[in-house]
């Protein structure tokens, strides 16, 4: 018989403990089964953890023939149980590292070595770096939100590849929460009719990982049986200390029509913001794929492209790919000019008429409820100054204005003061998610993007 990855050996292990449950009592199959967990298949051998010594001899005196013959039903005939304790589970490292990438869900390009990480991103790299370093010890669970295309699914395939990598004894599952959905819907409909518990080899599937990682969380929002599913899982993975880590387009508490126990439990660890990227880490992101692409770009190709997307890392990619793809069709070298011949009519027309530098002041005065007055006047209050200084900071971003013009517009100031006042809403922004997040809205809303 050929050997199974982790996952095979999992699904002849459920097989037989669906078997094992319809003929034992319920207190012995809970006693003597309910805490084992499948590992791999090897040398005509199911290697399967049990949580206790005596439960090992038990198992050994008692149920061997029967767990063999029910291989036998199942096609494995010939196959042998080996039961082993959790301790024991490195031993069979080498062979747990041949899972395949299909078996774990992982895609297995997104490393945390060509990931980019600028001020943007920073903190959502340094928990993900953490989380895979010391699964379940650092940050548990960890919970990833960011905008469509700003990094959360690398990070989170590069966390599952790294443990793969350095700790292969751990068993690591990746799924959307579409998946899990499909899946559970699947699994009811299967058990209607045989009276069957409907979720018991689903749940043995999830709850029997080490590592745990769910993209799109946000989805699950007003559906019930999957909620209910994800949060008895939460429970029993962090019961039993094994590693959550989550993703969604924004934090918990803003994702609407999600229930009140789960939002608490996803708020219990470490929730890490990634925001678009800035100018400098855009032409990264650009110089990186490039180098890995093997494609030479002008400097000047580079800087348009970057600024001339800012929301999304993987349209920023997308874009470098058409500029080559143009380049090799046409027999040229990427300089700008080719870079705005190649995005012509790609790139979205924008219209800075809306983007005067009034405009800027009511949008900043009426998010941070002052007065446009009260911005350009000497007034020394925590509120006014922050309104000011944050109106420094898009005024130079969103406008050709130099910085004594900005100071002029702003009640006289002189340039040293804007500068400094710009260089503080930076600083503050690389700590302060709120602070952080407030400007990304209001420029969101300036620029009409």
């Amino acid at each position: 018989m050929a050997q199974m990855g982790a996952m095979g050996a999992e699904a002849l292990w459920n097989a037989i403990l669906d078997r094992l449950k319809t003929e034992l009592p319920a207190l012995s199959f809970n006693t003597w089964f309910q805490e084992t967990r499948a590992v791999t298949v090897m040398e005509q051998k199911l290697i399967v953890t049990v949580p206790h010594e005596y439960v090992r001899t038990n198992l050994l005196e008692r149920w061997v023939p029967t767990i063999e013959a029910a291989m036998g039903e199942q096609g494995c005939a010939g196959m042998q149980v080996q039961f082993i304790l959790e301790s024991e589970k490195s031993l069979f490292a080498e062979q747990m590292q041949a899972t395949s990438y299909e078996e774990t869900g992982l895609m297995s390009q997104f490393l945390f070595d060509n990931f980019i990480v600028g001020d943007s991103n920073r903190l959502a790299h340094a928990a993900a770096k953490a989380v895979a370093e010391a699964p379940a010890q650092a940050y548990n669970p960890l919970f990833l939100y960011g905008g469509t295309g700003l990094g959360k699914t690398h990070l989170m395939h590069a966390i599952g590849n790294y443990i793969r990598r350095n700790n292969p004894a751990l068993r690591i599952l990746y799924v959307s929460s579409e998946r899990f959905t499909n899946e559970l819907v699947l699994a009811i409909q299967n058990a209607r009719g045989r009276g069957d518990d409907a979720n018991a080899a689903f749940r043995r599937k999830y709850r029997s990982v080490d590592v745990l990682l769910i993209d799109d969380i946000q989805f699950i929002a007003g559906r019930e049986s999957t909620q209910s599913e994800i949060f008895h899982t939460f429970n029993d993975l962090h019961s039993h200390n094994k590693q959550i880590i989550l993703s969604s387009d924004r934090p918990p508490k803003e994702i609407p029509r999600l229930e009140e126990r789960l939002r608490s439990r996803f708020e219990t660890g470490l929730i890490a913001d990634i925001q678009p990227p800035d100018i400098d880490t855009r032409i990264a992101i650009l110089q990186d794929k490039a180098a890995r692409d093997n494609v030479r770009v002008a400097p000047e190709a580079v800087a348009f492209l970057a600024e001339s997307c800012e929301n999304n890392v993987r349209e920023l990619e997308g874009t470098l790919t058409r500029v080559a793809a143009f380049a090799r069709l046409t027999g040229r070298t990427i300089d700008l000019d080719l870079a705005r011949e190649a995005m012509k009519g790609i790139l979205p027309q924008r219209t800075r008429q809306e983007m005067t530098p009034d405009g800027i002041l009511e949008a900043v005065a009426q998010a941070q409820d002052v007065t446009v007055e009260q911005i350009k006047s000497p007034t020394r209050s925590a509120r006014v100054v922050m309104a000011r200084q944050i109106s420094m900071y898009l005024l130079r971003e969103l406008t050709t204005l130099s910085l004594p013009r900005i100071g002029d517009l702003l009640g006289g100031r002189d340039h040293s003061t804007v500068l400094y006042g710009m260089d503080k809403v930076e600083k503050l922004m690389a700590t302060n998610t709120n602070l952080r997040q407030q400007v990304y809205d209001l420029r969101r809303r300036i620029t009409g993007e």
